[in-house]
């Protein structure tokens, strides 16, 4: 499989995520959960309106592209060889997924005012893998011209 530089992995990154994030916040859990979550309805709170507003999307898509850099941009600063394969991009998107994820939105749940618990748990699980998608998707795609390291 071809190998890309940075800026093409970020992008096709991103396009993965995005992709992800529609099936699993518009299909899935629209179908299982937003729509049973009164937190969730945009519009009255009678109506069963979108789970955002449209002009919230555009939004979300930039959102995760930024993401998808910074995610890339790790990895390619974690991991050195750029063969280091898909094993080590399923383990580091899920060490980022559960470092960021688990604390975010246990700590949201705990601290909001009605945001339920099943929620935290759905949008934990999401992200974790979101970064799976992420790091599996690097790992097959990066491959780095030379090492990206920090100065000293």
């Amino acid at each position: 499989m071809k190998k890309f530089g940075f800026l093409a992995t970020t992008v096709i990154v991103g396009v993965a995520v995005n992709v992800y994030d529609y099936l699993v916040h518009d299909v899935l859990l629209l179908k299982l959960l937003y729509n049973k979550l009164p937190i969730m309805r945009y519009g009255s709170a009678t109506s069963q309106t979108t789970l955002i507003s449209d002009a919230a999307v555009p939004l979300f898509i930039f959102a995760d592209f930024v993401a998808a850099f910074i995610f890339v941009a790790l990895y390619s600063w974690v991991y050195k060889s750029s063969s280091a394969g898909t094993r080590c991009g399923i383990q580091f998107g899920l060490a980022t997924g559960v470092l960021i994820n688990i604390p975010t939105w246990f700590v949201c749940s705990l601290q909001l005012n009605h945001f339920p618990l099943v929620l935290a748990i759905a949008w934990t699980l999401a992200g974790i893998g979101w970064t799976l998608v992420a790091g599996i998707f690097t790992a097959i795609l990066f491959k780095r011209k030379e090492p990206i390291m920090l100065k000293h």
